[in-house]
């Protein structure tokens, strides 16, 4: 039975990487049957989008959208992806039942776009979540930076993507300008500040260990319940960190895949602490604190990182258990870490991704060289 997926804003990287994951399994011979179209708002990056046909539309109305692309290609659209968060993910949300969709449900799903919400909740249950106060009035960042000891705070907006919104101050008269600036109250809030600026030596950040201040990352994908697949990742840091303020811009520079028990346990717990039967696709983002414990930053619901083609190359396609899961077709459950540990994506703006081994990094900096071309080589 032939199915047709409509990728809404496909030329961004996440749809990008969505749609290489699924074009790298046709390749071998699964999904023949699978149409993918995608639509774009931008002329130019309508260039970037490797769907079968993109449409240039604004995505902002789904139902809309969808009634106008079945219209102009006088075919049913079965499943409908969104690569943007937020309120996009939201209006999508709000069109599930005009829609084909698959995605957490509506009231969980607001939650998890919600990072004050989100603190809430986990705080309530007694999860790992940085102490968070959210800002309507001046007189509560001052309160905020006395609970915290005075210390450098973590400021950010409750909802958004990409480190939207995002800085670190040890200055109450900054942040209260800034949030004047910017109209800001009850739209921010302030977190304690999580060591992101520690420098430890490649050996230990390609290590399996947890330093203080490391960023970890656990995507997974649910169908009814029951888990798919789940993988855990290092972040090693943000590509273009220099350009904001925060140091995050929402692109991964480089990661690592890590088989760590420890890290799902948690993760599941986290899924399950919500009142639902988990489904769709979910990633939970994490900060290494001083005592090496993870923390909480932030849950993402319904769509896969930009991480994910890289990860389809290392061993773990979600975006064809996605679809498989969509049709009803869910051959692979609980599978965790399925990834080789110690692989490597590394990728930048405007050159190809690759992904090594941190064996053959390791040795490489030993060596102070790095010249690894093969025909093994893998590009991202």
């Amino acid at each position: 039975m032939s199915m047709v997926i409509l990728v809404l804003n496909c030329d961004r990287s996440t749809g990008t990487g969505f749609i290489r994951a699924l074009r790298r399994a046709q390749g071998g011979g699964w999904g023949t049957d699978v149409t993918i179209l995608g639509t774009a708002a931008h002329p130019l990056r309508t260039a970037l989008s490797d769907a079968d046909r993109t449409f240039l539309i604004d995505s902002n109305r789904p139902d809309r959208v969808v009634a106008e692309i079945s219209r102009r290609t006088g075919r049913d659209i079965d499943l409908v992806y969104e690569t943007r968060s937020a309120e996009a993910m939201l209006r999508l949300s709000r069109a599930r039942h005009r829609v084909p969709t698959f995605l957490a449900p509506h009231k969980i799903l607001a939650v998890f776009e919600d990072k004050y919400r989100t603190f809430l909740h986990l705080s309530a249950h007694g999860l790992p979540v940085p102490r968070t106060f959210l800002i309507s009035r001046p007189g509560d960042v001052h309160r905020a930076f006395t609970r915290l000891s005075g210390r450098s705070a973590w400021v950010r907006q409750t909802h958004g993507q990409g480190g939207r919104g995002a800085f670190a101050s040890d200055s109450p008269a900054e942040v209260v300008a800034a949030l004047e600036r910017h109209c800001g109250w009850n739209r921010y809030t302030i977190s304690e500040r999580l060591p992101t600026d520690r420098a430890h030596p490649w050996a230990d950040r390609l290590s399996s260990r947890l330093l203080p201040g490391e960023m970890i990352t656990w995507g997974a994908l649910y169908a009814h319940g029951k888990l798919i697949a789940g993988q855990t990742r290092k972040r090693l840091y943000w590509e273009h960190a220099d350009l904001t303020r925060s140091g995050v811009t929402g692109y991964t520079g480089a990661a690592m895949t890590l088989t760590r028990p420890d890290v799902h346990a948690l993760s599941e717990k986290i899924v399950r602490s919500f009142d639902w039967a988990p489904h769709g696709p979910l990633g939970i983002d994490y900060l290494v604190d001083e005592a090496s414990e993870l923390k909480v930053t932030e849950i993402q619901a319904s769509r896969f990182f930009t991480s994910t083609y890289p990860l389809a190359l290392s061993g773990l396609n979600l975006p064809r258990l996605f679809v498989d899961a969509a049709r009803g077709v869910t051959d692979t459950v609980d599978s965790v870490d399925p990834c080789p540990e110690g692989l490597l994506y590394v990728q930048r703006f405007g050159s190809p991704g690759r992904i090594v081994h941190r064996d053959d990094v390791l040795a490489a900096i030993e060596a102070g060289q790095f010249s690894m071309r093969s025909e093994d080589d893998s590009h991202v």
